[in-house]
């Protein structure tokens, strides 16, 4: 979205917008380490075996570690690829199963019922999708 935006005025807006976009990102990374730190009422130390807990939450170190790598490791592109595929795809995922107000409990409890529906429903639209193409002659 970033790049396409700035894309519309010029090379260089795209560059200057693409490092908006990496500090406002660093930035997203210090304010959930505050918010982490304003919210935790226990010290660091876990009460049930002792051992020290990470200062920071796993899936930040995990994205900065990732967004160093990609800076200064040239990544295959099939690497690259895959995983903005799967960025996507879990980003339409959570944004459905929002809009759905989706409980996950519930579905991890209903989980086959809920399986054979959803593949159900995806066959009619397959075989529906097929079928108007082929009518259609497309």
């Amino acid at each position: 979205q970033v790049v396409a935006g700035a894309s519309l005025i010029d090379a260089d807006t795209v560059k200057y917008a693409m490092l908006f976009k990496i500090a406002r990102i660093i930035m997203l990374a210090v304010v959930v380490i505050v918010f982490e730190r304003m919210t935790t009422k226990t010290p660091t130390k876990t009460k049930a075996k002792g051992k020290l807990r990470l200062p920071i939450p796993w899936y930040v170190l995990g994205f900065l570690t990732i967004c160093i790598l990609n800076s200064f490791l040239p990544l295959p592109s099939w690497l690259n690829e895959g995983a903005h595929f799967i960025s996507t795809w879990f980003e339409t995922t959570a944004l459905a199963a929002i809009g759905l107000r989706l409980d996950f409990r519930k579905f991890l409890k209903e989980g086959p019922r809920f399986l054979f529906y959803g593949l159900s429903v995806g066959a009619v639209q397959t075989v529906g999708a097929v079928a108007l193409i082929w009518l259609l002659r497309l």
